[in-house]
C-alpha cells in the first residue's frame, strides 16, 4: 500500500504505555499518533478493546477494581479478541517491551504462541496472587500485544507479520523508529545489550547490524528512517549513552544505504521525568520538519489529552507494585 505518509515501529514510549499498562486512549496519545495529527497526516493507532491485562493507573486509585477487572482482562485477552475498529492494520505497530529484535523476528504468530503457553500455566479459575505467580506475567502481556499489534483480525495469512514486516508491505515515506525497552539495562544499572537474544555480551551489536539490513532491504518508497537515539534509564548516564549511540550510528550507517537515515539525539533527555513523551515528541518534530522544510518552523505540538488526577489509594500503589515486580522480574 504505497502513499502512506508515516508509520512507526518500537517499544513502549512509542506505543504510549504507562507502568505497563497498554490501553485505546494511550495508544491514541502516544508519540508517533501526537506526531501524525501535528502534521496532518491519517494515523491508524491500536484500539485495544480492553486494557492489555494491567490497568495500573487506573487501580493505583481504585484498588477494589484489581481483581475483578484483572480476571475481565484475562478472560477477554484469552479469546484472541480481533480490533474493535476493524483495522486489519496499524500504521503504529510499536509494541511495549520490544527489545530491537522483535522488529524483524517477533511475529504475530510467535505472540499468539507466547500468551497461550502463559494462559495454560495460570490456568482456569479466577486468577489469584498465588497463580500469577506460575506465570511470567510480562510475557503474557508481550504475547497478547504483540498478537494483537501485528494481527489485528486474526487472519490467518498474517501470522508471519513482524513490524518491519508491516513496514516492507505498506511502504510509507516516513519511518519513525524508537529503539525499544526491551535492551536496555534493568533497573537503570548494568549494560545496554544488544547482541544474540538472552546473550551478555556488551560488545555484541548484532542486532544492531540485523536491523540496519532489516531496514536497507526495505522498499525505496521508504524514503525517511528517524531514528531515535538512546534515552538514559537514569539520571547521570547521558555520557556513556551519548558514547554507545556513537557506536550504533555508525554501524547503522555504514550498512543503510537505500534510505535517507535522520537520527535524533535524546542522550540529554532524563527518563524519570513525566514530560519525558513530551520532550521526544517534540525533539521528534523539530528532525522531521528540519529534514523536510530546512528552515522551516515546526507546526505546534498536538497536546496530549488530559489525564486523570492521581489520587493514589495506599493498598491501590502496594498491590499494582506487586505486579509490576512480578511483570518485569
Amino acid at each position: 500500500m504505497a502513499g502512506t505518509e508515516m508509520m512507526a515501529v518500537g517499544g513502549s514510549l512509542y506505543q504510549g504505555a504507562r507502568a505497563m499498562t497498554v490501553r485505546a486512549d494511550l495508544c491514541r496519545d502516544s508519540v508517533p499518533a501526537r506526531l501524525a495529527r501535528s502534521l496532518g497526516f491519517p494515523f491508524a493507532s491500536p484500539d485495544p478493546g480492553l486494557p492489555v491485562i494491567l490497568d495500573s493507573e487506573t487501580w493505583r486509585r481504585q484498588p477494589r477494581r484489581l481483581g475483578r477487572e484483572l480476571a475481565e482482562f484475562i478472560r477477554y485477552w484469552m479469546r484472541e479478541p480481533d480490533s474493535p475498529g476493524g483495522h486489519g492494520c496499524f500504521d503504529n505497530l510499536a509494541v511495549a517491551g520490544s527489545a530491537v529484535w522483535h522488529f524483524y523476528d517477533f511475529t504475530a504468530g510467535d505472540g499468539s504462541r507466547q500468551a497461550s503457553e502463559e494462559f495454560v500455566r495460570l490456568g482456569a479459575g479466577l486468577p489469584t496472587p498465588h497463580s500469577l505467580a506460575r506465570i511470567d506475567l510480562g510475557r503474557l502481556i508481550l504475547g497478547i500485544n504483540a498478537r494483537f499489534v501485528l494481527n489485528p483480525l486474526n487472519r490467518p495469512g498474517r501470522d508471519a507479520m513482524t513490524q518491519l514486516g508491516w513496514i516492507a508491505e505498506r511502504r510509507p515515506r516516513r519511518l519513525l523508529v524508537d529503539p525499544g525497552d526491551g535492551n536496555a539495562p534493568a533497573g537503570g544499572d548494568g549494560s545496554w545489550l544488544f547482541g544474540r537474544p538472552g546473550g551478555r555480551d556488551p560488545a555484541d551489536f548484532s542486532q544492531i547490524d540485523t536491523l540496519a539490513a532489516t531496514l536497507d532491504a526495505l522498499p525505496r518508497e521508504v524514503e525517511t528512517v528517524y531514528l531515535n537515539g538512546l534515552i538514559p534509564p537514569v539520571p547521570g548516564q547521558g555520557a556513556a549513552v551519548a558514547a554507545l549511540d556513537r557506536v550504533i550510528l555508525a554501524r547503522l550507517a555504514a550498512r543503510l544505504g537505500r534510505h535517507r537515515l535522520v537520527w535524533i539525539d535524546l542522550a540529554d533527555l532524563d527518563a524519570t521525568r513525566p514530560d519525558l513523551a513530551d520532550r521526544v515528541a517534540a525533539r521528534v518534530l523539530a528532525a522531521m520538519v528540519e529534514s523536510e522544510t530546512p528552515g522551516c518552523a515546526p507546526p505546534p505540538l498536538e497536546p496530549a489529552r488530559p489525564s486523570v488526577p492521581a489520587v493514589v489509594s495506599p493498598a491501590g500503589e502496594a498491590a499494582v507494585a506487586t505486579l509490576l515486580r512480578q511483570a518485569r522480574r
